[in-house]
């Protein structure tokens, strides 16, 4: 048998690519002869179960050590529960020309896997290895290396090594790249930039992938008559040797349409890149139209390799008939051994449409301002827009711009706007956080632009106007988000084909950290997913109509997840206007979910003008954050007692008396007008006697907070019980509608690097930007005005840079609960000492109180790897307020909530994993 084997892979390296001399991939070579080569048979170690996103924790090398030196041994095994005596070998697997691979372990029982585990079996984990070369010059001339383009789709992760075979030095830490694991189109490529190579002789490099079978992504086998999932990934690399430049990406632009002679939006968005070299965008030049200006919002600073989208600000007064646009770009080296100047010319198509056009038309293309020019779609009712919108919200994977097919999936309506966000992306975050927010800012955008024209009086929103939303698989899950977080701005609901939640729907059970941490630090990293969990929240619509909708027969996300929500809101409301149909043999997707007589009379039962519904007479508000700002009938919670924990607000109105029970709250405020025509008000069965009567009529709100007795009238007890903020997790460091700073520190290449990936990731898989600035430029542009408003990301090893450490600082006081050291970080007295010790740390941002500031940092270069595979770009990785790993088994060493001041310590949301 290993003969045979053996035989195979020669004659398959043969057949793949070869050159004369080594059987190698030729990945090309630059004009100045270094060149470069893939072998293509590849090491492949698995499988390994592992939860959901769990490689961002036990790390993409998992079960390898890839510390220095790293020694490849083709003949060690390594457990998986999955294969028969409990071990796993090396095997081989080939890369195409084209960069496929496909990994298939034939001898695991996968069906036996599956008889007790279901779907949840296929969740596995596998390391590939490939070997790379780099060349130099031949004939001695001695020319830098190239930078190593690299595109990885449908993988997680990537890390490319000094093969132990080399003598010349390195970190022995690898760097790991975030992949391009939706396989989105039109997303910029990576960059490895080399230093320090022989220039006389050749480099060898081991490349790591990280490759990891999601249900989500590659479905479940079965589908196609399959026993065994096939994990299919796409690997390419090139060489680039191009000098100092800025470039075109046009891949990134965002262009409205011209409707009716006017630009359907407020922002341009053009995508450039740094081929190497940092640059600040000087200024720019339109070609002459009359009535039409386009302003740079700020100063645009670009880091080598990092890829941004300019915004240019719309101002337009006269109708434009013009077919395009074109303008020139300045743009100026920021080295100071540098005297380099680069322009590049632009010119833009547009695509002229009517608001009175045929179906044909549409949808129109928008765009808005937030962080990033963003398109949406928007199709415009065939009369009048006197109904409510409707926003539709796509599935995962669905590029709604390049493929306008998903903008025909709604009928157009006769009355009622349909507004399709894009959600940042194919599939963005899940139509949660700064997803979720772009759905309303989406509507807010449109609304506006109709008001911005006379013309398009008859087209208008009414700034107060609820909406319906809808929308499949992802985008159903997203539209159970967008009603549970956003009940008051919603006046029904169609979710089709959604699932309840990430936990129910992307396997977790074969944790691999679950095996090592306590159950108390598990319900810690838990609860930083309770703002994701839509059924916990579904007590806001218990009263709303919502028209739930499955195919009988999806194998995609199961029918039991509408069927269950439909179970949890009767539970809230036994008389919910909430309805279910379940069409019999029907797939996942079948082109009569939105357009069935059905969904007609259900949108136009709900879509009447005059149609107005008092508030029940019994509901609970349900929330984890005053963050989230949720307002159910007016009401909100404005303050938790317990942060990191649900807090409910429930209402009942009996015999005139307005009856409030809380749970987990120090803050609420009621609508003024709950007060009238009522008798007594009780909160949690004690009766307030204090005179309401004078704030009828003179508030439109009353705010009650926790005082010696229960709960007072904020307005008549200002000494409350404690300071109040808002509580958050990790990823709140990505909702901001302006540009995010990457503060790294000086004379760190790792720290740079590690803000150059992380600008990245930001950019692949949430559309969102990132300006790099080293802590010594922050603390001049603080000054100069440069870190304007936006959320900061401070990035460093060992002592934090002057400004970071200021940030750190200005929220603590005297007596700090938190402090960082060379050797050490220290929260409520337990300093974290080990090797490899990393943190995430979430706190406001000073001098900026609406801003936020997460500190990512290690206490070596090993700590920040880690920490940085913690920053929540995905959905899915755990991440509360705090969270510091080291090279433990379980690797989350602490974890927690802060208190109500921000780093104070929160006791029964905080787990540390040491004694002081």
């Amino acid at each position: 048998m290993r003969v045979a084997i053996g035989f195979l892979l020669a004659f398959l390296r043969h057949l793949h690519g070869s050159d004369a001399s080594g059987n190698q991939i030729v990945l090309g070579e630059t004009r100045y002869g270094w060149s470069a080569t893939l072998d293509p048979v590849l090491d492949v170690l698995g499988p390994f179960p592992i939860a959901a996103r769990e490689q961002h924790i036990i790390g993409p090398g998992y079960p390898l050590n890839l510390y220095a030196p790293y020694i490849h041994d083709s003949n060690r095994t390594y457990p998986s529960a999955y294969a028969d005596g409990g071990r796993v070998a090396w095997s081989k697997a080939i890369i195409e020309e084209n960069g496929d691979i496909n990994i298939r372990y034939e001898d695991i029982r996968w069906e036996t896997l599956r008889a007790t585990e279901g779907w949840a079996a296929f969740q596995h984990h596998s390391v590939l290895r490939a070997r790379l070369s780099l060349s130099p010059p031949t004939g001695g001339l001695r020319v830098s290396a190239p930078n190593l383009k690299v595109d990885l789709s449908q993988g997680s992760y990537f890390a490319i090594l000094p093969s132990n075979s080399d003598g010349f030095e390195h970190e022995g830490v690898p760097e790991w790249h975030s992949g391009n694991i939706y396989a989105t189109e039109m997303v910029p490529s990576n960059t490895i930039r080399f230093s320090a190579l022989p220039w006389n002789e050749t480099s060898v490099f081991d490349v790591f992938i990280s490759g990891d079978y999601e249900i989500r992504l590659f479905g479940d086998p079965a589908t196609t008559c399959d026993a065994v999932p096939t994990l299919a990934l796409n690997f390419k690399l090139v060489l680039e040797h191009a000098p100092a430049n800025v470039v075109r990406d046009i891949s990134q632009d965002v262009v409205p349409d011209i409707v009716d002679h006017y630009f359907f939006g407020s922002s341009i968005g053009i995508g450039i890149r740094s081929t190497e070299g940092w640059w600040v965008l000087r200024s720019s030049s339109l070609q002459p139209l009359e009535g039409l200006r386009l302003c740079l919002t700020r100063d645009t600073h670009i880091a080598p390799s990092q890829t941004r989208i300019l915004n240019f600000k719309i101002f337009q007064s006269r109708p434009l008939k013009a077919s395009r646009l074109q303008f020139r770009l300045e743009f100026v080296a920021l080295a100071s051994d540098v005297d380099d100047t680069i322009y590049l010319d632009i010119t833009l198509d547009l695509r002229h449409q009517t608001i009175t056009g045929d179906d044909v038309n549409f949808p129109l293309i928008a765009t808005h301002f937030d962080n990033v020019p963003l398109p949406y779609l928007a199709i415009p009712p065939r009369v009048t827009s006197a109904s409510p919108p409707i926003l539709f919200l796509h599935g995962a994977g669905v590029d709604i711009i390049q493929d306008l097919t998903w903008g025909r999936a709604l009928p157009r309506q006769s009355y009622s706007w349909i507004i399709m966000p894009t959600g940042r992306g194919p599939w963005g975050f899940d139509w949660r956080g700064p997803s979720s927010t772009e759905v309303w800012h989406a509507l807010d955008s449109l609304i506006d632009i109709l008001s911005s024209r006379v013309e398009w009086k008859k087209w208008t929103i009414p700034k107060d106007s609820r909406a319906v939303v809808a929308g499949h698989s992802n985008g159903g899950q997203g539209t159970w988000y967008a009603i549970t977080h956003n009940p008051d701005r919603v006046l029904a609901a169609i979710p089709a084909a959604g699932y309840i939640k990430a936990q129910l729907y992307i396997p977790t059970m074969h944790s691999v950290i679950h095996h090592f941490i306590d159950p108390s630090l598990r319900g810690i990293l838990d609860s930083s997913s309770t703002y994701d969990d839509n059924d916990l929240y579904l007590s806001n619509v218990a009263d709303m109509k919502i028209l739930a909708i499955h195919g009988g027969a999806d194998t995609n996300v199961p029918t039991w997840h509408s069927r269950a929500m439909l179970g949890v809101v009767e539970s809230w409301c036994a008389d919910a206007p909430i309805s279910f149909y379940e069409q019999p043999g029907m797939p996942h997707w079948y082109s009569s979910v939105f357009d069935s007589d059905r969904v007609r009379d259900f949108l136009e039962s709900v879509l009447s003008p005059d149609l107005t519904k008092p508030p029940s007479e019994s509901f609970t508000l349900t929330t984890i954050s005053t963050s989230e700002n949720i307002s159910l009938h007016g009401c909100r919670i404005e303050g938790t007692l317990v942060h990191g924990r649900l807090a409910q607000l429930s209402v009942t109105l009996v015999s005139g008396s307005l009856l409030i029970s809380t749970s987990n709250v120090e803050r609420f405020s009621i609508p003024i007008a709950f007060l009238s025509n009522v008798s007594s008000l009780q909160i949690n069965g004690k009766l307030l006697d204090a005179d309401l009567d004078h704030f009828i009529g003179s508030h439109e709100r009353i705010q009650f907070g926790r005082c010696l007795h229960g709960f007072c009238p904020v307005l008549e007890q200002a000494a409350l019980t404690e300071p109040y903020r808002a509580a958050g997790r990790i990823a709140q460091i990505l909702e901001t509608d302006q540009v995010i700073f990457l503060v790294y520190a000086d004379d760190s290449p790792r720290a740079l690097s590690a803000a150059l990936r992380l600008a990245h990731s930001l950019a692949v898989y949430l559309k969102i930007d990132s300006e790099l600035v080293s802590d010594s430029e922050a603390v001049h542009g603080e000054a100069t005005g440069r870190l304007g408003s936006g959320n900061l990301i401070c990035i460093s090893i060992a002592l934090l840079g002057p400004f970071c450490q200021k940030q750190l600082e200005h929220a603590q006081g005297k007596e700090p609960n938190v402090a960082i050291s060379a050797t050490s970080i220290k929260v409520h007295g337990v300093s974290f000492t080990r090797n490899g010790t990393g943190a995430l740390l979430l706190g406001p941002r000073w001098g900026s109180e609406a801003d936020r500031v997460l500190f990512l940092w290690g206490i070596d270069v090993k700590g920040l790897e880690g920490a940085l595979l913690l920053f929540p770009f995905r959905t899915g990785i755990p991440g509360p307020e705090w969270l510091i790993v080291d090279d433990r088994l379980g690797r989350v060493a602490a974890a927690g909530f802060w208190g109500k001041p921000w780093y104070s310590y929160n006791e029964p949301m905080s787990w540390l994993g040491q004694d002081p």
